[in-house]
């Protein structure tokens, strides 16, 4: 067996080395990758496993996560607070598409501005008595857009 330094390892090749990147940026970006899948896989038989064991109907999270439960969805629920302290907003990097608008969060995802809406108007936010809601229970398209306040 030979032995090589961790620093050849992880020179690029090109300079000599293996081309093995750092484990714990690899790390971190498969897990960012997670987050990615989450919010793009909606009809995914795992998204409905974690959605049903992290979810908290009376709070809203980006990516639910309690980490009181054991496994690797503990370490991909806190990366938005391992990579605040490096000042990377995770959720700030993610915007959502309506489509039917039963999938994007009124209140708290970005997908009409670059912040979510409960923080670009937290007067009408505080007035919301149904925080936890999709675009489509706010907003109908019939002859126009159409706003639905009275509704659930």
């Amino acid at each position: 067996m030979c032995w090589v330094a961790w620093d050849d390892i992880m020179a690029p090749r090109d300079l000599g080395g293996v081309g093995i990147h750092a484990l714990r940026e690899t790390n971190t970006a498969m897990l960012a990758k997670w987050w990615w899948r989450f919010k793009e896989d909606r009809n995914g038989l795992w998204r409905k496993v974690i959605w049903g064991f992290h979810n908290n109907s009376r709070t809203w999270s980006f990516i639910p996560g309690k980490l009181s439960l054991p496994g690797i969805w503990k370490q991909v629920a806190k990366l938005n607070h391992d990579l605040s302290i490096l000042n990377i907003n995770l959720p700030g990097l993610f915007r959502g598409l309506p489509g039917n608008g039963s999938d994007i969060s009124f209140w708290h995802d970005r997908w009409v501005l670059d912040v979510p809406l409960e923080q670009k108007f937290p007067a009408l936010y505080a007035l919301e008595s149904s925080r936890h809601v999709c675009i489509a229970d706010r907003i109908s398209v019939e002859n126009g857009f159409v706003g639905n306040w009275w509704g659930s």
